[in-house]
């Protein structure tokens, strides 16, 4: 005789005893509730050993939703271009000194304003610059760069350093993300940021602008240092960005507020997706496309017109208020991210994400979406490949995970 099927919520037992078969997606009349909740490109369900069901769904949230226009980049500030007419498939962009830079989708690296030269950098992957330098990662792996390299911040990283997450560059100082969490420092040691502080793990994003360094870790935790002192501050969590003005740090929380010290951001910052610093002026990208900025904005940085809109990503720098900021204009979003579970037999769940690499993602958790429980921070991921596995340990049922790709 056929057994019925299991009722809706309860728990459907196979052999050998203890494996979670029954998928509660499936079995509820409340599946078009959960889905409407979800806005994600892909979802996933499974059922794990140990765990029950787990809903795995990936997200896309970049701003702007209209993406009609070409790729572009405008800017403002100090010692302005003019934009290369050409230039019309940048896919980042940054701030070199009193240069703006651009990677192209070929790889190679477009560079204009003051002692502006072709810069002879090709196949890059991303790149990351400062008022120094810039540096970054060929397809291979391989770091190159342009710029000032009195310190090694450019050549003082070993050959065969390929297995980099990311590469960070710092007012004479370049910093690398090991996919582990660990750190490595080369530039000017005489600067505050290097040697490195204590507790410099788990790290998944550095910035350091002159006399201001902050680390950003998988926790959402934030450690600063800086000439005077170290400062753990306890009172933020669920941080997913950093950024330093020289002077002063910021972080974009997880809830899409920014906050700055000591020196306060503005009110009613709300809605970020992205925050960048430099110059004595800070940058944030709203979910609609539109940014906006405060500080000293001595050269007009961060004195942004309305017509900036469908703006996609942006980057700002500078020295003692020579700023100039940069924004990239009407970028195609990338494939959504995937995730899915590979199996360990071992206990705990492990996750794969199929992502881009060098890039900052997300990863989100909510306990019951039949429920209507949200969407909370779980924990920053920075993928040194396409594709990278984490394990998680959870306690309970109807847990679902997405994972949400920063600008």
């Amino acid at each position: 005789m056929k057994s019925p099927p299991p009722e809706r919520g309860s728990v459907a037992r196979t052999s050998p005893p203890g494996t979670l078969s029954f998928d509660w997606l499936r079995h509820t009349k409340d599946r078009s509730k959960v889905l409407k909740r979800m806005s994600v490109a892909r979802t996933n369900m499974r059922a794990v050993r140990g765990f029950g069901s787990v809903l795995l769904a990936s997200l896309l949230l970049l701003p702007g939703a209209a993406r009609a226009q070409p790729t572009g980049v405008l800017e403002l500030g100090y010692n302005l271009g003019p934009v290369p007419a050409n230039l019309t498939n940048a896919i980042q962009v940054g701030v070199l000194g009193y240069t703006i830079t651009a990677l192209r989708a070929d790889g190679s690296i477009a560079e204009w304003g003051n002692g502006s030269s072709d810069p002879g950098v090709d196949n890059l992957v991303y790149f990351s610059s400062s008022w120094s330098h810039a540096i970054g990662q060929r397809a291979d792996g391989t770091i190159t760069g342009l710029g000032d390299d009195s310190y090694g911040e450019l050549s003082g990283f070993p050959a065969d350093l390929t297995n980099v997450a990311v590469l960070v560059a710092g007012t004479y100082v370049t910093f690398a993300l090991l996919p582990d969490g660990s750190l490595i420092g080369r530039g000017d040691t005489s600067s505050h940021a290097l040697p490195l502080p204590p507790g410099a793990t788990n790290v998944v994003s550095v910035a350091s602008v002159e006399y201001e360094s902050l680390l950003l870790r998988a926790d959402g935790t934030v450690l600063e240092w800086n000439y005077f002192a170290t400062n753990s501050h306890p009172e933020l969590t669920n941080v997913v960005a950093i950024a330093s003005d020289g002077f002063n740090g910021a972080a974009l929380l997880y809830d899409g507020t920014a906050v700055a010290w000591p020196n306060p951001a503005p009110d009613g910052l709300t809605n970020i997706t992205a925050l960048a610093g430099g110059g004595a002026d800070f940058l944030v990208l709203r979910a609609d496309g539109t940014a906006t900025g405060w500080g000293c904005s001595c050269h007009g940085a961060v004195d942004i017109p309305a017509s900036y809109t469908n703006v996609t990503a942006i980057a700002i720098g500078g020295e003692d208020g020579y700023t100039e900021s940069a924004f990239l204009i009407g970028l195609p979003p990338p494939p959504p991210p995937v995730l899915s579970i590979d199996p360990t037999g071992s206990g705990v769940l492990r996750l794969r994400l199929d992502g881009l690499a060098h890039r900052h993602y997300v990863l989100e958790e909510a306990t019951d979406l039949i429920s209507g429980s949200p969407w909370q921070f779980k924990q920053n991921l920075v993928l040194a490949t396409s594709n990278e596995t984490f394990d998680l340990s959870l306690v309970g049922d109807k847990r679902s995970y997405r994972a949400r790709l920063l600008p």
